[in-house]
Order: structure tokens, then sequence, then C-alpha cells
């Protein structure tokens, strides 16, 4: 493990709980979105369309090597939530998410994981 971990010095650390148990990744790329939408309001008559605040939801996804194999699998099998806490820039996002998708890469660079969290509930941003 530390191969990965001396040559990513200085990325930025990521914590997934899954079920209770820490799971340690340090990312090289991570990507946290988040989107709304609106509700039509507008009448037949109304010269003026109108809009109200709908649904917002956040995903992230995350290339990373992580501490352990087998906790990685576990998240991929899991299929119930996990706990994302990251510090990107400064700010503390902490969400609870549903993993929607994962892979993992072999290659010269050692073992990449990828992971896709599709939010559950409004995050935390502090």
């Amino acid at each position: 493990m530390g191969e990965a971990y001396e040559r990513l010095t200085g990325k930025c650390v990521t914590v997934l709980a899954v079920g209770g148990d820490n799971v340690v990744a340090i990312y090289e790329d991570a990507e946290i979105n988040g989107t709304g939408s609106t509700i039509d309001l507008t009448a037949v008559q109304d010269e003026w369309e109108a809009h109200a605040e709908g649904w917002r939801t956040w995903e992230a996804t995350l290339t990373t090597y992580v501490d352990g194999t087998e906790k990685w699998l576990q998240i991929l099998d899991a299929g119930s939530a996990v706990v994302l806490s990251t510090d990107p820039g400064g700010v503390t996002f902490l969400g609870t998410a549903i993993p929607t998708a994962g892979s993992i890469t072999m290659g010269k660079g050692g073992q990449m994981n990828g992971l896709t969290l599709k939010g559950a509930c409004a995050p935390s941003i502090s």
C-alpha cells in the first residue's frame, strides 16, 4: 500500500463508511455534482411562465486508490447506503449515498477503483 500513498502525497482523502466500517481512499479524481429542477406552475391564460423550486439531488464520482480490495468490493456488493465524507478545497462535504456503479482497473500504476454514488438525502456542507 505504501506506493500508492507515497505517490499521492497531498491528495485529498475520502472516507466511505460501509456497514459501520470506514474504508479510506486517496482519490486521484473526484467530482461532486448537484442538480436542481423546477416545477412548471403556468396556467393556461398566464402571459408568463411561472416556476417553483423543485427537487434537488447530488452525485459523486470518485477514482481512488483504496485501502483494501475486499472493502471496495463490499461497497459494490452491498447495494445499501454508504456515507461519503471528504474535504475538497477546505470545505467539508458529508452525505449518505447509494452506490450506482463501480469498477476496478488494474494497470502499470497499480489498482484504481471507480465509484459513482447517488445522494440519498441532502448533504451537509460546511
